[in-house]
């Protein structure tokens, strides 16, 4: 059983808080900078804005692997490019609009749940010196 206590705080808050870089940084965010996301696609300078924030948003959570691989904080059968395609799908841009926009879920409430998401995606969080489940 995953005990969030027995690691580093910053470790702890870096898988609860991973939130979209900008728009749902905040607890009074709204789904308004999503959908105009998607809603702008088709559009040949918003899809280049669109690849802009996927591809910096990805780089931000594979930064967040490598630090997760290289501490050990993950099981050591997933490599960076599996935990940050696993945090890719907890906290992508089309797991903050399902949960905001068409759930009508709150920031917090959304925030809190994928975090707990993608700790079990992870498949636990391992720590120092803990055996690894399954």
């Amino acid at each position: 059983m995953l005990r969030l206590g027995a690691f580093p705080p910053a470790i702890v808050n870096m898988i609860r808080s991973l939130s979209l870089l900008g728009c749902c940084s905040s607890p009074g965010c709204s789904s308004d900078s999503i959908d105009l996301l998607y809603a702008s696609l088709g559009d040949e300078g918003a899809e280049r804005i669109w690849r802009q924030v996927v591809e910096g948003y990805r780089g931000a959570l594979r930064e967040a692997a490598g630090v997760l691989v290289a501490r050990g904080f993950v099981p050591a059968h997933l490599d960076v490019g599996e935990v940050s395609d696993r945090l890719w799908f907890c906290f992508g841009i089309a797991a903050w609009r399902t949960l905001l926009k068409d759930c009508g879920w709150g920031y917090g409430r959304a925030e809190s749940w994928l975090g707990t998401q993608a700790v079990a995606a992870l498949g636990g969080l391992v720590g120092p010196g803990e055996p690894e489940s399954g």
